[in-house]
């Protein structure tokens, strides 16, 4: 997008959403482990519950911010990162409030693991 992009090493990756805007794998370096919270380019929600090093990694599908060329809500996916107790939710390009079903996801697998 013209911006100065940083050299960047991550350990992990996480895909949200298939779009040019939110998907820039190949500005990591190295072989990160990179997890797509959809599959088949957008058409359907990828499961993703594995653990890296320490880190507890899952995902919660959503629905996203349209672009043009789409109507209405895509598909998506938040992450949730959850290490030593501390639980952060990157909810991506969120286009609706988190209904029931999401947030008891969210909380059912934070209380599963401790």
């Amino acid at each position: 997008m013209g911006w100065p992009m940083p050299e960047v090493w991550p350990h992990v990756v996480t895909i949200g959403r298939e779009h040019g805007n939110h998907n820039n794998v190949g500005l990591a370096k190295g072989e990160p482990l990179v997890l797509r919270g959809l599959k088949d380019w957008g058409k359907d929600w990828n499961q993703i519950n594995t653990t890296f090093r320490d880190v507890l990694i899952y995902n919660v599908p959503v629905h996203q911010r349209g672009y043009p060329g789409y109507e209405g809500s895509l598909r998506g996916s938040a992450f949730v990162f959850e290490v030593d107790g501390l639980c952060i939710l990157h909810s991506g390009d969120v286009s609706e409030p988190f209904n029931e079903d999401q947030l008891e996801l969210i909380v059912t697998w934070t209380s599963f693991f401790k």
